[in-house]
């Protein structure tokens, strides 16, 4: 292949093509579900430093869909937290947290923390 082939081929991934094949990965958080959430209500995902879902008075039943990527390349946690207004990330109640890792893929992951059920992917 000559030169000008190969960049021109580079240049047509898209970011999400480029950071897999620079050794990252793609997190996509693709759902809350208030299983039985307690007096901690108020559901805020965060993955890294990236916010991924907010919702104030969320109750049991209650399901979400949120389909948001995110790029990473190193290990990375998903932090699911109680948000406290006004004081925000610094005063919220941690429910629960795990650290996803860009080299194990995973099509159905499943994460449950406080009452709520997180369904994500890593690919």
């Amino acid at each position: 292949m000559k030169n000008n082939q190969l960049e021109q081929l580079l240049t047509e991934l898209t970011p999400q093509e480029a950071a897999i094949i620079e050794g990252g990965a793609i997190f996509t958080l693709h759902s809350i579900d208030a299983i039985n959430p307690t007096a901690q209500n108020d559901p805020r995902v965060r993955f890294g430093g990236t916010p991924m879902y907010l919702k104030s008075n969320m109750l049991a039943g209650d399901f979400a869909t949120i389909e948001k990527d995110v790029l990473f390349d190193s290990p990375t946690p998903l932090r699911l937290f109680d948000w406290d207004a006004p004081a925000g990330l610094a005063g919220d109640d941690l429910l629960g947290e795990i650290t996803i890792n860009p080299e194990n893929k995973i099509d159905n992951g499943r994460f449950e923390a406080g009452g709520y059920a997180l369904t994500y992917s890593v690919a």
